[in-house]
């Protein structure tokens, strides 16, 4: 899914399924997917500044002094 982050035409942020909040705990249904127009939060994963990509994780926090990603227990929903 492509976001609108504010940061101009030519950047393309984006939020793949598997980063979804507790995607990797269950299967999202098309139903469950944001609305065109819905806010949602997200982190800044990567940043490809050679051609503008951006990529976004729900469901990862990074850890700056390891400087490492790490997925969160949460409960099945």
């Amino acid at each position: 899914m492509f976001l609108d982050i504010g940061y101009g035409s030519d950047a393309a942020a984006l939020l793949l399924v598997p980063e979804f909040t507790d995607a990797h705990i269950h299967p999202y249904d098309l139903d469950e997917y944001p609305a065109v127009g819905d806010s949602v939060t997200a982190l800044i994963r990567h940043i490809s500044w050679d051609d503008h990509k951006i990529a976004l994780t729900q469901n990862q926090t990074y850890d700056r002094d390891s400087q490492t990603w790490t997925r969160p227990e949460r409960g099945v929903r």
